[in-house]
């Protein structure tokens, strides 16, 4: 079967709002033919046998408990495309547990603007040795070798609510599988590599960083949400606008109630 897009969720124990969210995304992209696919850790998948099935809905074999500040989304993301990759779709897209959608997504944008493959080479230099993600980049000789000598441009961003055309994301996993890009390359760090090592490949394989459609507020409340659903921005947004917000893990949360009344 072909779908227009996957997505790739790095999944939270918590099974109720998994299956809110799953329920948000189909709600959300109505019209668009999606499969969900979950990456789960050893808690949630003990829960598996209690949870409802869909068709078009996916739990990982491949566990992944992950942790902050590591490697572990990143290569989430990479273990969720390895498990579809044989499927015929046009966009792979990247979200955490935590993602909500409040606006359906302007999907002629988003083709129009998701970059397409263009592999564009630079020198590795990172733009401050002293700041924190790219001092402890430099620590990891292995990666500091292959980005040198590839000429992968270094990059920050986030990884939730980015779009991928499915050319560009399988040039990435295999870039990772050519270069030795594995969970042991990553024994020793402290990085969230989903903030570095993805935007830094997504920037080798098309030349750009591609717009991320979920806007992080770290103290996120009612009016910010509110605002968000009705422009599609707020305040502490800066006038950048957003399809996808970050809410609690909590089915009482009041943020995620007025999503779900959407």
């Amino acid at each position: 079967m072909r779908f227009d897009l996957v997505i790739s969720v790095t999944a939270h124990e918590q099974i109720d709002c998994l299956y809110n969210m799953y329920e948000n995304i189909m709600r959300f992209t109505e019209g668009k033919r999606v499969l969900v696919i979950f990456n789960i850790n050893d808690e949630l998948a003990l829960k598996l046998n209690t949870v409802r099935v869909y068709e078009n809905l996916i739990f990982n074999s491949k566990r992944s408990n992950k942790t902050k500040f590591s490697s572990d989304i990143f290569l989430a993301h990479l273990q969720n495309y390895d498990a579809v990759k044989g499927h015929n779709f046009d966009l792979f897209c990247t979200l955490a547990s935590n993602c909500l959608f409040v606006r359906k997504p302007d999907w002629d944008i988003i083709y129009k603007e998701t970059p397409s493959l263009n592999v564009t080479t630079s020198i590795f230099k990172v733009p401050d040795t002293s700041k924190y993600l790219w001092d402890e980049l430099l620590k990891n000789q292995h990666l500091v070798d292959v980005f040198t000598e590839e000429g992968v441009p270094p990059a920050l961003s986030l990884h939730e609510g980015a779009f991928f055309k499915k050319e560009v994301f399988n040039y990435i996993y295999y870039f990772c599988i050519l270069n030795r890009i594995t969970k042991e390359t990553f024994t020793n760090d402290v990085i969230p590599a989903e903030e570095t090592i993805l935007p830094s490949l997504e920037k080798y394989a098309t030349g750009v960083v591609s717009k991320r459609y979920c806007g992080l507020i770290p103290e996120i409340n009612e009016m910010d949400v509110l605002k968000i659903i009705q422009t599609g921005t707020c305040p502490s947004l800066i006038g950048n606008h957003y399809n996808i917000v970050k809410v609690p893990r909590d089915m009482n949360n009041v943020l995620r109630k007025i999503i779900n009344q959407l």
